[in-house]
């Protein structure tokens, strides 16, 4: 088993899991969304938030880049920038030679 096959896999299930989570959430009334709840974050928008700033933030360490990622969206911007980061890595990913899984990078 390669390396690029276990990041093919690992992006897959990355893009399988948000969306499982999303079409859950988008059944659910805004007001769930954003009122406080007893966690590590104060409501599931700010967890999506992190979720969302995490990835950006892997994408930019795969892709050289400087991480950039707008604050304090709404709930539902958040969940199609998420499915949108998530093509974005796939798209990427799928762009790269074999090879790419074995590279240093700088965190």
């Amino acid at each position: 088993m390669t390396a690029h096959y276990l990041l093919a896999q690992m992006i897959a299930y990355n893009q399988w899991a948000n969306k499982l989570t999303i079409q859950w959430l988008n059944q659910q009334p805004e007001k769930l969304l954003t009122q406080e709840i007893v966690s590590g974050f104060a409501s599931l928008n700010k967890l999506l938030q992190h979720i969302m700033e995490t990835q950006v933030y892997y994408m930019s360490i795969l892709e050289g880049k400087e991480a950039d990622y707008k604050e304090e969206l709404s709930t539902k911007q958040i969940m199609t920038d998420l499915l949108q980061t998530d093509q974005h890595l796939l798209d990427w990913f799928n762009r790269q030679p074999e090879t790419t899984a074995a590279r240093e990078i700088t965190l």
